[in-house]
């Protein structure tokens, strides 16, 4: 959480207008939430840690119902301090501090 709020602060100037990059902030975490999801209940076994490799395994096949909670909680918990390292940075600018 504390890599999603630095991420958030550092890249909250990208753009002028702060909606803008509200927007971006909520569009990486989605995409984020997106690639974590589609990978529950799996994980790889025997990876070369030079090369790479090794097979992915199965652990259990969720439920619909058990995705989404996991999709949301994941959001959610990403979400939160994503928009308030937006909102300092911006605040921070501002207010005339250098941050």
């Amino acid at each position: 959480m504390v890599l999603v709020y630095l991420v958030a602060f550092r890249f909250a100037t990208i753009f002028p207008s702060g909606w803008q990059n509200y927007l971006m902030v909520f569009y990486a975490v989605g995409i984020l939430t997106l690639l974590s999801w589609s990978s529950l209940g799996t994980h790889v076994e025997n990876i070369d840690p030079l090369f790479g490799g090794g097979e992915w395994v199965t652990d259990y096949i969720p439920t619909p119902e058990e995705g989404s909670n996991a999709a949301i909680n994941l959001f959610l918990t990403l979400l939160i301090p994503a928009i308030y390292g937006v909102y300092k940075k911006r605040n921070a600018l501002g207010s005339g501090q250098q941050p």
